[in-house]
C-alpha cells in the first residue's frame, strides 16, 4: 500500500496525543528529519508486479519461441492486443521507502474505471473493432448512442474483461470474416 507524507504525520499526531506528549505536531520539518533520519525516500511504485504470474512467462515464451521458428508467421498475420483502462480514482504511485532502493514493486489496485482492449496487425492493415467494459449496462451517458459507437460496449460488475467478454469480442469482431 502505498504511503505519503501525510499519512505518517497523521499517525504521528494521533500517537503523541495518546502518549500524552503534549505540543507535538508533526509538521513538514519534522517529517523531513524523521525521513533523514530513518534514510526514507519518495519513491515510484513501479507497475503491477507483484501481481504478475511470473511462473507462467518463461515456458510461454518458450512456446511462443518454437511457434515463430516453426511457422514463421508474415508480419500482418502477427497481432498485438492490450487491456488498458482509465480509471479517476485511484491511489497515488509514489510512497516513502528506503533510499536505497530504486524502485518499490506495486500491485494491482481496486480502481473506478472503465477497460478496452486494442488489437492491430504487425503491419496495421487489420485493426480490430475495440472493446470498452463498463459498470453499467445502459450507461446515461451513452444514452441514444450505443448504437453509433466505434467501439463494442459490455458491461461486468468490477468493469473488467471477463472470458465470456473476450470470447465475444475475439469471435464476433477479432475473428468475423
Amino acid at each position: 500500500m502505498p504511503l505519503g507524507g501525510d499519512a505518517i504525520k497523521t499517525a504521528t499526531d494521533k500517537f503523541a496525543q495518546k502518549t500524552n506528549i503534549p505540543d507535538f505536531r508533526a509538521s513538514e520539518g519534522w517529517l523531513q528529519r524523521f525521513k533523514n533520519g530513518y534514510n526514507i525516500k519518495n519513491r515510484k511504485v513501479c507497475g503491477e508486479s507483484l501481481s504478475a504470474d511470473t511462473d507462467s512467462v518463461e515456458p510461454f515464451k518458450r512456446k511462443l519461441n518454437d511457434y515463430i521458428i516453426t511457422n514463421d508467421p508474415r508480419r500482418f498475420q502477427v497481432y498485438n492486443a492490450d487491456e488498458t483502462g482509465f480509471n479517476w480514482t485511484c491511489l497515488q504511485n509514489n510512497t516513502l521507502a528506503s533510499r536505497l532502493d530504486e524502485c518499490v514493486p506495486g500491485r494491482k489496485v481496486n480502481k473506478e474505471n472503465v477497460s478496452s482492449i486494442l488489437c492491430a496487425n504487425t503491419d496495421g492493415s487489420h485493426r480490430t473493432k475495440s472493446a470498452i467494459v463498463g459498470k453499467l449496462k445502459n450507461p446515461c451517458a451513452l444514452k441514444n448512442l450505443m448504437n453509433k459507437l466505434h467501439v463494442v460496449y459490455h458491461n461486468s460488475k468490477t468493469a473488467w474483461f471477463t472470458g465470456d467478454i473476450f470470447v465475444d469480442w475475439f469471435k464476433n469482431h477479432f475473428a468475423k470474416k
